[in-house]
C-alpha cells in the first residue's frame, strides 16, 4: 500500500479505448466497471481507490515482459508507474528485512489483494496516517450545502470526489483522501470511506472532544 500510494498517476484516466461517453478526466465506462468489480463489497469496497491500486498490482504480478505492457493497456495502468511501484516495494522490503530479520523474506510470489479483514485494517491505517486529510459530506440543510460537496478542514469552498473514483456514486459520509486539487472545483482523489468513531481513536490530537449538549 505504501508503494502504490507513493507513486503519482498510477492509473490512466483518459484516452483509453476511445469511449466518447466518458467525460473529461473519467476512464471509459467499461474500465470503471472493471475497477468497481475489483473492489467487491463490504470493507474492500469501502477501502475504495487504494483497493483498485492493490488489485491492479496483484493482477500485474502474474504478467512478465510484453504481457505486462498489454495488461497495463487493458486495465488503464501506467507501465512506468508499475515499474516504480515494484522498485519501491523491493527497496522497502529490503530495509524492513534488514531492521527486522525475524520477519523473513517479505516479497513472496502470488501477491493477493486484501480480504475483508485486511481491507478494514488498511482503512484504519489510513486514518492513523492521513488524519489531516479527512472530509465530511455536507448534508442537505447545512450552511454551504452543495450536492455531492464535502467539508475539508478549514477550507471555505466545498470539495468533491473525483469522477474517476470508485466511491463517486456511493458518496460516503466520511472519507480520507490522498490528493486534493483544483480545476473548475476542488476535487479529491485516492478516496477511502471511514467511520467517524475511528478519528478519536487513531488521531485524537486532531479531534476536539466535548460533552454532548
Amino acid at each position: 500500500l505504501v508503494s502504490t500510494l507513493s507513486v503519482q498517476e498510477v492509473l490512466v484516466e483518459t484516452g483509453i479505448c476511445g469511449d466518447v461517453d466518458s467525460g473529461p478526466g473519467k476512464p471509459p465506462k467499461q474500465l470503471q466497471q472493471v475497477r468497481r468489480d475489483w473492489c467487491g463489497q463490504g470493507s474492500t469496497l469501502s477501502l475504495g481507490d487504494p483497493m483498485v491500486l492493490l488489485s491492479a498490482l496483484s493482477l500485474s504480478e502474474k504478467t512478465v515482459g510484453s504481457d505486462t505492457d498489454k495488461f497495463c493497456a487493458s486495465v488503464g495502468l501506467r507501465p512506468k508507474a508499475l515499474k516504480e511501484i515494484r522498485k519501491l516495494r523491493r527497496q522497502l522490503s529490503t530495509e524492513i528485512e534488514t531492521i527486522m530479520p525475524q520477519v523473513g523474506q517479505l516479497l513472496q510470489p502470488g501477491l493477493a489483494p486484501p480480504d475483508q479483514g485486511e481491507a478494514r485494517l488498511l482503512q484504519q491505517l489510513l486514518v492513523a496516517g492521513c488524519g489531516d486529510q479527512v472530509a465530511r459530506k455536507i448534508m442537505q440543510g447545512e450552511p454551504g450545502y452543495v450536492k455531492g460537496g464535502y467539508k475539508v478542514g478549514r477550507m471555505e469552498q466545498p470539495a468533491f470526489i473525483h469522477s474517476a473514483s470508485v466511491l463517486k456514486k456511493r458518496c460516503p459520509e466520511w472519507i480520507i483522501f490522498q490528493e486534493i486539487f483544483e480545476t473548475d472545483k476542488m476535487y479529491m482523489r485516492g478516496v477511502t470511506e471511514i467511520l467517524p468513531e475511528w478519528l478519536p481513536r487513531y488521531v485524537p490530537g486532531l479531534c476536539n472532544m466535548g460533552k454532548v449538549l
